[in-house]
């Protein structure tokens, strides 16, 4: 953690406000172990930092699936129409030959 407190001015400080230094000390302390929990700014932009880099992978893992879905979909399409004008001139060659009888 980045915050730091000066314990023994801040105690100093508040014995010349007029506390008495037990209250002081005591007070100082309670304020020093909760500032043990604060996140700075820092701490907090860098855990978003590793989280979304984890996103970001995510997104180029799916981005490269889709790719790979469209790709495989194109080459489906591909041979669907090479089936199509195969079993066309097919149809059309037995036409032609029946015509022809």
């Amino acid at each position: 953690m980045d915050a730091k407190l000066d314990t023994l001015a801040s105690s100093r400080k508040l014995e010349k406000s007029g506390m008495p230094r037990p209250q002081a000390e005591a007070a100082v302390e309670v304020v020093n172990d909760a500032m043990r929990n604060l996140v700075t700014k820092k701490h907090f932009n860098a855990e978003l930092d590793r989280r979304f880099a984890k996103v970001d992978q995510r997104f180029t893992r799916l981005e490269a699936k889709i790719e790979i879905a469209f790709a495989n979909l194109g080459r489906s399409q591909a041979w669907g129409f090479v089936s199509i004008c195969g079993i066309t001139i097919a149809a059309w060659a037995l036409l032609f030959t029946a015509l022809q009888f």
